[in-house]
């Protein structure tokens, strides 16, 4: 079993701040490398050999110093995914079907489309494969890092 992950997601805000602590050189030496997540336009960025990508989407706020639990943690998150310990579970009562309304002709082409449906869902066997770092500090220098000061927080 692989015990690293294959991605590391995190907000785009947080990425920035990931970016600005790796050195130049460093930077453009990774940018040189072939990898298939430069043909997919993703600008690699690294820890360990783990991708770090952002997200968009995702979702991130200023950090909370008194958090005490998972749901009043308010700041930043980072997922850690291990797509071996994932797979695709379908419906079989509904998956992999034809439209019941069947075959369409559109008025401007000439053909006939249908759509196939497939009700499903990634889900994962080993929820310990993955990871989720909550409440994540954007300026919290690395160099102030010391033992002891990670804590964690108590379950919702």
């Amino acid at each position: 079993m692989r015990r690293k992950p294959q991605v590391i997601v995190v907000a785009e805000d947080l990425w920035d701040v990931l970016a600005a602590q790796v050195d130049v050189n460093d930077n453009a030496v990774s940018r040189r490398k072939t990898d298939d997540l430069f043909d997919w336009g993703f600008i690699d960025l690294s820890i360990s050999g783990v991708p770090v990508l952002e997200d968009l989407n995702m979702l991130g706020e200023a950090w909370v110093v008194s958090q005490s639990t998972r749901a009043a943690a308010k700041g930043y998150q980072s997922f850690f995914i291990n797509f071996d310990e994932m797979y695709l579970s379908a419906n079989q009562k509904r998956s992999f079907k034809w439209d019941p309304a069947g075959w369409r002709r559109p008025t401007n082409m000439d053909g006939q489309l249908n759509y196939f449906y497939i009700w499903a869902q990634m889900v994962q066997k080993n929820r310990r494969a993955q990871g989720r770092i909550w409440n994540q500090d954007l300026d919290l220098d690395y160099d102030s890092w010391t033992s002891g000061t990670v804590t964690r927080p108590e379950a919702a």
